[in-house]
């Protein structure tokens, strides 16, 4: 991850020079205030690298509740009428004391360089009073000195003093060689003589808080309306509600190929640092004059700040900034990884065994060909989970070996507080602190918490956050039988087994159950769980499975299962459990018999005649043995047709007829006690093969009914016998 190093020097008082921070309790913040330091997302100390000059610079420096020193109070909310505020930070150079002479190259130098790409990334408080707020604040280049403040009510600090002025000496007021970005939560519309708030009563920024730009040095800024005058805004735009009582996010892109100043307003959430995707964003690209500012690639450096200003006590505001970043110090990488004993990244969810050693690493790579100052050592919180055994650590230099170790004492503690002692700077840029710890072993799957370590210093700050990962348990995978030993089933019997798993005997949860799986072999051939559709039981014990064995699955005979447990790596392994199925021999046999086997009613001529069966004959036969296996049946006439009455014996015969395409090649067999084939062979093709006999009858084929020409009317019944008989 990529970060910009910056950081705010604010002046306290009059009376007093350079940086110094207070807390908010000394500061007697009001609730609101309060609120912006409790809530302040994380930046870089202001301390040294920012200075509030001299002047009438009602600006403090006070410490957030992760950074000392980071939050620069520009203007408080007073309801103390003789409080118009005004207030500045600008960034500094810093010459060595042997050489003061300012065009000798600075020891440190946190202006912005106008003659190159550079970056700067603020967070930026408004207070809570929405449009009751006033005044607001600006990002100001400006190259009159890191000592100057504007002033108070409408000029947010850096515009010009209107009060009782002519349009052609309020630009003298202002900050000179300057440009400014103005955040405005006040729209000041008055046309009263005097009154000193006129400046937005032109075209968009009349109508509420805005967001514009312009020089306010250059006397074309400003329009005069005989008794009033007007800042002309280059590209205003209006904002949604800035003071709500949130952070808000600035982000600015300077182009030096097209001299344009891109910024994106909104675009980052407080609370997360994530990019926001949100209405309320604003973003524009405005182009700067450099002569203006009076920068050239001689001079190609200029001061840059906030300023802000509020009115009397009835119009007032907290306005507050942080520093997230800026390229005018360089630019430091900062990457955080998790090793394991090999030096293989754990990622996140990842489970380790008990033992692993892991190491949090956290590196820091310095910008040799960019950066103009050394960066002074950070000061470092990094929490210890407890779920380690912590076992060494510290900070190493350029790749060395550690050479500020951590003590166990330090390591005993929860976290790691300390700062390293070394600057970076060309002849030492790369920065390594490492801390390793041991997994103990534990009888459960134990998460180890994510992370956040923070690192911050006078001119950078990053937060690296580390993912949480897992211990394995000190497991001993107990696999049980929770049925028989032994099946015995019929041949198509499906068996359903029932079993559970536990670490020697105590239940899993189901988020450590995730970790192992189950391996079934029926003769030594596994067999996926999808294949014996396994399950867990719902309302049993966590750990109870439930398995299904289809007679498919299954050979005639003996059949052995083998259930066997282990974890997801194949490492860790339970006991087996071996199940015998015995799976009893196929058979053929009837599936369905004729129930209602009739003849149609038919009326007598005195000739011979041929009598169709009615419907409702059914024969079927099911062969679940081997394939190519073979079987026949036959049919005899076990009694004849007797007249119900008489108990004469039909005049006829019960005939058999075999299906053929072809007429002369149909049989037609006359039934008798010995009987006839029905079907001769038949050769099983496929396993459990079922034959539907009657439904391949059809008019021509099957049985009928021959009568003679002296047969007496009447009902007559017989009875047949089906056989079906296994062999050739």
């Amino acid at each position: 991850m990529k970060w910009w190093i910056a950081g705010i020097i604010c002046g306290l008082s009059l009376l007093m020079m350079g940086a110094q921070a207070q807390t908010a309790a000394a500061m007697t913040l009001d609730a609101d205030g309060v609120n912006a330091v409790n809530t302040a997302p994380p930046g870089v100390s202001l301390d040294g690298m920012f200075t509030m000059g001299d002047g009438d610079n009602f600006t403090k420096i006070i410490d957030s509740k992760t950074v000392p020193k980071s939050i620069a109070l520009i203007t408080r909310d007073s309801t103390d009428s003789r409080d118009v505020q005004s207030g500045a930070v600008w960034s500094t150079a810093t010459w060595s004391p042997q050489n003061k002479n300012p065009l000798e190259t600075p020891r440190m130098d946190n202006r912005f360089n106008l003659m190159q790409d550079e970056n700067i990334s603020l967070w930026l408080y408004f207070g809570n009073k929405h449009a009751a707020a006033a005044e607001g604040m600006a990002f100001v280049f400006q190259n009159e000195g890191s000592d100057v403040v504007g002033s108070g009510y409408q000029s947010l600090g850096v515009w010009g003093n209107d009060r009782n002025a002519l349009n052609g000496t309020i630009a003298f007021s202002a900050v000179q060689k300057s440009w400014a970005l103005e955040f405005d939560t006040h729209p000041n519309i008055s046309t009263i003589p005097g009154a000193g708030d006129g400046f937005d009563t032109d075209g968009v920024v009349r109508d509420g808080m805005h967001i514009a730009s312009g020089y306010p040095a250059d006397k074309s800024s400003y329009t005069n309306h005989g008794e009033y005058s007007s800042v002309n805004h280059v590209q205003p735009k209006r904002v949604a509600d800035m003071a709500d009582g949130q952070w808000h996010h600035l982000g600015l892109h300077w182009n030096v190929e097209h001299k344009t100043m891109s910024y994106v307003f909104n675009d980052r959430d407080p609370k997360t640092n994530e990019p926001r995707t949100s209405m309320d964003i604003v973003a524009d690209t405005i182009p700067i004059d450099l002569d203006e500012l009076g920068v050239s690639a001689a001079q190609k450096y200029a001061y840059w700040g906030v300023t802000g200003s509020t009115g009397n006590g009835k119009v007032s505001e907290n306005g507050l900034v942080v520093v997230d970043g800026a390229d005018s110090l360089g630019r430091i990488d900062a990457h955080a990884k998790l090793l394991d004993s090999h030096n293989r990244e754990i990622s996140a969810g990842t489970t380790i065994s008990p033992g692993e050693k892991v190491t949090y690493q956290y590196t820091f790579d310095y910008d040799t060909k960019n950066s103009r100052s050394e960066v002074k050592p950070l000061n470092m919180t990094i929490p210890l989970p407890a779920q380690l055994q912590w076992l060494s650590g510290g900070v190493s230099y350029n790749g060395d070996s550690i050479s500020e170790p951590f003590t166990q004492a330090e390591l005993a503690q929860p976290e790691i507080k300390k700062t390293w002692q070394k600057n970076m700077n060309q002849d030492n840029s790369k920065v390594t602190v490492s801390v390793t710890g041991v997994a103990p072993k534990v009888s459960h799957k134990t998460l180890v918490s994510d992370t956040d370590s923070f690192f911050y210093g006078t001119s950078f700050q990053t937060k690296l956050p580390l993912p949480s990962y897992y211990i394995r348990g000190d497991v001993a995978l107990k696999l049980a039988n929770l049925g028989a030993s032994t099946y015995q089933l019929a041949h198509n019997d499906t068996a359903t087994i029932k079993g559970r798993l536990t670490n020697n005997g105590e239940a899993f949860t189901s988020d450590e159950l995730a970790d192992y799986k189950l391996v079934a072999k029926i003769d030594g051939k596994p067999v996926s769980m999808a294949e014996l559709a396994g399950t867990q039981v719902a309302g049993e014990p966590s750990g109870t499975f439930q398995l299904t064995v289809k007679p498919s699955q299954l050979v005639e005979g003996e059949n052995t299962l083998t259930l066997q447990a282990t974890d997801q790596a194949g490492q860790l392994t339970s006991n087996k459990v071996t199940i015998q199925l015995v799976r009893a021999p196929g058979s053929v046999y009837f599936t369905q018999l004729p129930k209602d086997a009739t003849f149609r009613k038919t009326r007598l001529t005195g000739g011979v005649l041929q009598i169709k069966r009615n419907n409702g004959w059914q024969l079927g036969v099911r062969d679940d043995r081997a394939v190519g296996q073979s079987w026949r049946v036959d049919v005899a006439l076990e009694q004849p047709f007797i007249n119900s009455k008489s108990g004469a014996q039909l005049r006829g015969n019960l005939l058999f007829s075999q299906k053929s395409t072809r007429a002369s090649n149909r049989s037609r067999a006359i039934v008798d006690a010995n009987g006839v084939p029905v079907v001769p062979k038949h050769v099983t093709q496929v396993p459990d093969e079922e034959t539907d006999i009657a439904g391949q009858w059809d008019d021509q084929s099957g049985p009928s009914l021959e009568v003679a020409g002296d047969a007496v009317a009447g009902d007559y019944a017989g009875q047949l016998v089906w056989k079906l008989i296994d062999a050739p």
